[in-house]
């Protein structure tokens, strides 16, 4: 195995592991809204802040997505071309 080959692999595990967390982050925020959701109606600063960090939390989530297939399409892309 190549120096370059486990970098490669250590970064996507790496990068894995941080979409994970956004995920796992994202399905937290969604039950905190739906709680929110489903307490007192007049919470509604609750469940603004609930529906805020839900967002957050989703935003955060595609981009670590969007992160993670560029990095993949750009490394099997390097790895065709030095296969030349």
């Amino acid at each position: 195995m190549s120096g370059d080959a486990l970098m490669i692999g250590i970064i996507g595990v790496l990068l894995g592991l941080f979409v994970g967390r956004r995920w796992l982050k994202m399905q937290q925020a969604r039950a905190g809204y739906r709680g929110a959701v489903a307490g007192v109606p007049k919470a509604k600063a609750a469940v603004k802040s609930a529906r805020t960090a839900w967002l957050l939390a989703t935003r955060g989530a595609m981009l670590a997505a969007v992160l993670l297939i560029v990095y993949f399409l750009a490394t099997t892309t390097a790895v065709f071309q030095t296969a030349r």
